[in-house]
């Protein structure tokens, strides 16, 4: 069997909604049942968490690993890309091929460049005109957020819940402040200003005094207003995963070029892996049921991180993961976790 070098599983992760975007690679990652396998490649590529020892040990069907698997798909597709000169970026986005061979955790060498480029710039998504459905499913399931102009962009490593500019005003409440004993700051810049209740309504903030718009120089309400415990993890979740993610990207994306000294989970006497948080899909679960599900698998069940699409069920602070180490699995159906390694 050919040895196809393994892109990290984070590396696939980040690529998942220009696949949804452009409907490419529907049964690898699970949106389209498979005829011959009971889940997708990225599903299982989730539960082996990124190990393609795991994945050479894995059946995908009797008499077939999920290793031998790839390798027989990314053949046949390499084959006829090279026969027939096909390219596999376009305007600096990859194409529906090279979408499909991501999904499979393969890059063809003569496409490495072009790929790292298209993950530095963060990994933009080109959704067909005539895919509404998929732009539906970008907008809906793969918390999607919005640039200030209301146009969606699907969520990058490292990305915090909702608008962009509510992403600023959570970082700018945070910076410099103590999460122990956190200070008031004052929102006065109306952009700012008008998200404040939207927060507070989330419990990411607590407004400790509102000012009429006669009180003060604006034209609208101002607010002081104070970040909450939850907020400052929220941040801290942020800024793990994205080193995790800017860290495989200074290892490097491509195999055999992986500098495997510096990926934690390859270390000698590595600590085990433990579960930092569990995500429920929220279309499956209600609050209630999480819990349950939580107290029958021996799961803390402490307060509820509501996103737009899924519940969060925080079990240890994230600070106490090295942050190259985060990887999601799949539990079961509707049911996530984030594994990472105590630092």
């Amino acid at each position: 069997m050919t040895a196809y070098p393994w892109l990290p599983l984070i590396a696939v992760e980040a690529a998942i909604p220009a696949m949804e975007a452009s409907g490419a690679a529907a049964v690898a990652r699970g949106a389209e049942r498979s005829k011959a396998t009971r889940i997708g490649f990225i599903e299982a590529y989730r539960f082996a968490e990124g190990s393609a020892g795991t994945m050479a040990r894995l059946p995908a069907r009797p008499g077939e690993t999920w290793a031998e698997r790839r390798a027989n798909f990314i053949a046949r597709h390499l084959e006829q890309v090279r026969r027939r000169g096909e390219p596999l970026f376009r305007n600096g986005i990859p194409t529906k091929r090279m979408l499909g061979f991501l999904a499979w955790a393969y890059c063809p060498p003569e496409a490495e460049a072009e790929l790292a480029r298209w993950f530095d710039a963060g990994a933009p998504v080109k959704a067909s005109r005539r895919n509404v459905a998929s732009r539906r499913n970008v907008a809906s399931r793969n918390v999607a957020s919005r640039r200030n102009d209301g146009e969606t962009r699907p969520r990058r490593p490292g990305d915090l819940p909702g608008t962009e500019v509510e992403g600023q005003l959570m970082r700018l409440l945070v910076a410099g402040n103590n999460p122990r004993k956190p200070n008031a700051g004052w929102v006065g810049q109306g952009t700012y200003a008008r998200l404040v209740p939207g927060l507070a309504d989330r419990g990411l903030v607590k407004i400790v005094k509102t000012y009429a718009p006669n009180e003060t120089v604006a034209t609208w309400k101002t607010y002081d207003v104070k970040p909450t415990r939850k907020l400052f993890d929220l941040v801290a979740a942020a800024d793990a995963e994205a080193a995790a993610y800017q860290d495989t990207l200074q290892v490097g994306l491509f195999g055999a070029r992986r500098n495997r000294g510096r990926n934690p989970w390859t270390r000698k006497l590595r600590p085990g892996s433990e579960i930092q948080s569990v995500i429920f899909d929220a279309d499956a679960f209600t609050a209630r049921a999480a819990r349950s599900w939580l107290a029958a698998h021996d799961f803390a069940a402490p307060a509820v991180d509501r996103q737009s699409t899924t519940l969060r069920f925080r079990q240890h602070p994230p600070d106490a993961f090295d942050p190259a180490s985060f990887r999601t699995i799949r539990l079961r159906p509707g049911v996530q976790a984030v594994v990472g390694l105590p630092r």
